[in-house]
């Protein structure tokens, strides 16, 4: 008996077992094809995990763009919504707002039900970079290890079985050292596609354990202000002084090519200063990609489904940007051999600094003693 395409067994399925993420959803003033185009072209397409279920019980007449697979149409895609959902509550798909439904219906605030007890908690989909706004939320953070430990002892079986393992490796063979300067000890300076765009000057930093974009990159972006959320706790450098944040921000990440293109939603702190770096991507982006990074071989590695993105670091840039923040203070030539050139680079005038003080009045010498008159104040 042929069942039709409105009454697949596999739709039944779907509708069964399917959770949706938030409790509302937006309403839409184009369909949902129309907004994935979109998404395409701005490098907002997070790549959806692969569909489940045996494709010989799907609908074979049904055709999905979002995972490339069939079994439903794009318009049917219950993922697709979600995606859609989280960017236009992240700032962005705001042209897609349907206004005059809005205004008849409230939409309540950004809450997500609480995730389905068998769905894939190994994806990350968002970056928080900051661990709390006080010192309690700080505390709790650290905490936070030592209780995840003690549950991986108790449910360490369940923990296993649920990771995800990527089937291809991340490796550094010799074959990645090609065209590697050596000896060189140079930070690892990428160019990456953030928000559609690319960005050059990105120092990967393992040492920073938040995202740094810096304003005048925010603003080379052309991305809106009114997207930022106020941040209450200061950024601290390694030496103790501080800076006040100017915010935070959600912008995409994408690397990779169609159909092994992958998106990541990272969470950056703007700061408003002075800086020779466009971005700093520290820890919370490299756990986000997945990402290994080998400095000797100046490279970082991204999986993109079944592939591996390799991004070479950029020495030349990566020099400059070191010699640009120096020279101001220090004799670079001194300090680092391999910068060479008749860069006039400012000096500090030591006759000046050896000069003693002088008095302003007229000196009268005192006599200690008499019988050495020598001996004076």
């Amino acid at each position: 008996m042929n069942v039709p395409n409105e009454m697949h067994p596999e739709t039944f399925r779907r509708a069964r077992t399917w959770n949706s993420k938030y409790a509302n959803y937006h309403a839409l003033n184009a369909t949902r094809e129309q907004i994935l185009a979109t998404l395409h072209e701005t490098g907002l397409l997070t790549k959806p995990e692969p569909l489940r279920g045996e494709p010989s019980r799907r609908n074979q007449a049904k055709y999905c763009d979002f995972h490339g697979d069939i079994g439903h149409t794009t318009s049917e895609c219950f993922h697709l919504k979600d995606h859609i959902e989280t960017l236009i509550r992240n700032g962005y798909l705001k042209e897609f707002i349907d206004i005059t439904q809005e205004a008849r219906q409230q939409v309540p605030d950004t809450t997500e039900r609480d995730p389905p007890k068998h769905s894939d908690k190994g994806k990350v989909h968002m970056v928080h970079t900051i661990a709390g706004d006080s010192n309690r939320a700080r505390k709790a953070y650290s905490r936070s290890t030592v209780a995840n430990r003690a549950c991986m002892q108790v449910n360490q079986f369940q923990t296993l079985k649920r990771q995800k393992i990527h089937t291809t490796p991340i490796i550094f063979t010799d074959e990645d050292s090609k065209g590697v300067t050596y000896p060189h000890d140079d930070a690892l300076v990428v160019s990456l596609t953030i928000a559609g765009k690319v960005v050059p000057r990105i120092l990967i930093d393992t040492g920073s354990s938040v995202d740094i974009m810096f304003k005048k990159t925010l603003d080379h972006l052309g991305i809106e202000k009114a997207r930022l959320r106020e941040v209450n706790t200061p950024l601290y450098g390694f030496t103790g002084d501080s800076i006040w944040p100017f915010g935070t921000i959600d912008i995409p990440i994408t690397f990779g090519e169609d159909p092994d293109h992958f998106t990541a939603m990272i969470t950056y702190v703007v700061v408003d200063a002075p800086g020779v770096y466009s971005m700093i991507l520290g820890r919370p982006f490299l756990v986000a990609t997945k990402a290994g990074v080998s400095l000797y071989h100046n490279v970082i590695k991204i999986p993109t489904g079944d592939k591996i993105e390799t991004i070479r670091g950029d020495q030349e840039s990566a020099r400059k940007c070191y010699a640009t923040s120096v020279k101001e203070n220090f004799q670079v030539r001194d300090l680092d051999p391999r910068i060479s050139g008749d860069e006039k680079i400012d000096r500090v005038d030591m006759g000046a600094l050896q000069e003693r003080a002088e008095p302003i009045e007229e000196l009268i010498p005192i006599q200690i003693k008499p019988e050495d008159p020598k001996k004076v104040v």
